[in-house]
């Protein structure tokens, strides 16, 4: 973190805005420096706790600390022309996917998906909530309504934005058009079918508890 600090407050100067990194007056740099009271949106004491336990010895650790050259690590890292939307270790990025992916889905932010269970992992809360095999909610017969198949479809194309021919693939349908039009009659009757509903919502609430439990 304190090296994410220091990068994003180097910026002005790396790029040529200013000669002197206390010229630039649109970050939280000067703020950093400052012994009055903060704003209200910058929380700047966790930082400079990790620098030193006493205030007034931190804000000069920063000090001394701002002035030193980005290490390579991170300046290779951030260099990078794609990131991944959460940066860390496998266990770091399960436990971000854990806390936040059922209150951080927004249709404009596609990354978001990536907050959102596996889908292997979709696929079988839906058989435990139904009471049945896997074998059975992948298995289709023509004229016959399998419900958790489609209920399995509509949470991995909701949560997770995968794309239809990827859900087709996972089904085993013959193309991603079988897979939209099973989706959008989910959605259809989800708007008028109160069970419904409340085999969805429970679904993923289980989805939820079973990732606080695996957090833990």
């Amino acid at each position: 973190m304190l090296e994410l600090v220091r990068y994003i407050h180097r910026n002005p100067l790396k790029a040529g805005i200013v000669k002197n990194i206390n010229q630039y007056e649109w970050s939280s740099h000067l703020d950093y420096l400052s012994e009055e009271k903060q704003s209200t949106w910058l929380h700047k004491d966790f930082v400079l706790a990790m620098l030193a336990t006493d205030s007034k010895q931190s804000v000069n650790t920063y000090q001394k600390y701002i002035v030193q050259e980005d290490s390579e690590e991170i300046t290779l890292l951030l260099g990078k022309k794609k990131l991944p939307s959460i940066l860390g270790k496998e266990a770091f990025i399960d436990q971000i996917k854990h806390r936040f992916f059922a209150d951080r889905q927004h249709q404009q932010v596609p990354d978001s998906g990536q907050l959102a269970p596996k889908a292997d992992s979709i696929v079988e809360v839906v058989c435990q909530h139904y009471g049945i095999e896997i074998s059975e909610l992948m298995h289709s017969v023509r004229g016959v309504n399998n419900e958790p198949r489609k209920v399995a479809m509509y949470l991995i194309r909701v949560l997770r934005r995968d794309g239809l021919m990827s859900i087709s693939t996972r089904f085993r349908l013959n193309g991603y058009s079988s897979a939209s039009s099973a989706i959008d009659r989910t959605r259809k009757k989800l708007s008028t079918d109160k069970d419904l509903q409340q085999q969805i919502n429970a679904i993923k609430q289980q989805l939820i508890a079973d990732k606080s439990q695996a957090e833990t």
